[in-house]
């Protein structure tokens, strides 16, 4: 067995839950507001969630923003902003990017519906007094682990990311910062030589690649289990009865709701 390189002190947001769901909040409050916004952050919290995750890339002058795309055609304005067509945020500036108005159907432009920096997203989470989830899109490990000790994050956001070679630069140069691997697809319990070699603390894994039985033995093996993105009503109910610990969605209000409706089955 490989050994466990994870820190034995863990903040209690990345143990094993023993109760209902924790719920995270996908993008923000995504399903009402911009994602990746201001608004759409201080919205989720608002709703009840314990958690808001995000998506971060980095830009050509090397600073750190939140957008699950790097392109534009997908949550930018053009008609309002046409300048921004075919404009990608790894080839522009912070300062360019901050002026794209954002999409939303249904939603009216604010102020708050722009491309967020890292720093100011984090800020804006922790100040509703929820833990930031930052997704990892493109950006070196330096860049990332600088912007946390800088703000003196360490230890109080938690990092994850497809790349599991990222996860293993970080837990390196860093090792009390909370990791969690994603990933989607069947789970195999033939990764955990591998996620324990990385050092880990969570396994965020696609809902539709995980069954009972993988839960409880990652369970037994220690990990804690984050889910994505439900947001049904019957996906809420099955994924508390097979003992998620927290469920990713795009409904932070919704998922509130049926939790402490139903509580966890």
């Amino acid at each position: 067995m490989e050994p466990d390189t994870r820190p034995a002190r863990k903040p209690d947001w990345c143990r094993i839950r023993h109760g209902a769901p924790r719920v995270i909040a996908h993008r923000g409050h995504a399903e009402r507001f911009p994602e990746n916004t201001l608004i759409a952050f201080r919205a989720a919290v608002e709703a009840g969630a314990e958690m808001v995750e995000l998506d971060y890339r980095a830009t050509s002058d090397g600073r750190l923003v939140c957008a699950h795309d790097d392109t534009t055609e997908r949550c930018v304005d053009l008609k309002r902003s046409p300048e921004s067509k075919g404009r990608k945020i790894s080839r522009s500036t912070t300062e360019e990017i901050a002026r794209w108005p954002l999409l939303h159907k249904g939603f009216k432009t604010s102020a708050d519906a722009f491309v967020p920096t890292l720093e100011q997203a984090v800020g804006e989470i922790r100040r509703g007094g929820a833990v930031p989830v930052l997704e990892r899109k493109t950006g070196t490990p330096e860049q990332t682990i600088a912007l946390l000790r800088r703000l003196d994050l360490i230890g109080q956001v938690c990092l994850q990311a497809f790349d599991w070679e990222f996860l293993r630069a970080v837990r390196a140069a860093e090792p009390v910062t909370p990791l969690a691997a994603l990933g989607k697809g069947a789970f195999s319990r033939n990764l955990l030589p591998e996620i324990r070699k990385i050092g880990v603390d969570v396994i965020n894994w696609d809902y539709y690649g995980l069954t009972a039985g993988d839960i409880r033995h990652l369970h037994q093996q220690g990990f804690p289990v984050w889910t994505w993105t439900l947001n049904r009503e019957l996906e809420f109910h099955d994924a508390a009865s097979m003992e998620i610990d927290a469920i990713t969605t795009d409904a932070p209000d919704r998922l509130r709701s049926f939790l402490d409706a139903n509580g966890p089955a």
